[in-house]
């Protein structure tokens, strides 16, 4: 089984229902790309796209219970 890869420094900011995540240093360094979960807390979602270094873009995501 692999290992996945889990990034958890720096501060990010999403509005509820949200589909854009800001926040710090994400493409720059190799942090997250396509296809990645975007997880915070109970709340997860996919990520389409990296914008540029401080934007994701995420589906509609979901609290896990």
């Amino acid at each position: 089984m692999t290992a996945l890869n889990s990034y958890s420094t720096g501060t990010i900011d999403v509005t509820a229902d949200g589909t854009t995540v800001t926040g710090t240093i994400w493409s720059s360094a190799g942090n997250v790309k396509s296809g990645d979960i975007f997880q915070n807390g109970r709340f997860s979602a996919t990520i389409t796209d990296v914008t540029d270094d401080t934007h994701l873009v995420i589906t509609p995501g979901r609290a896990r219970h």
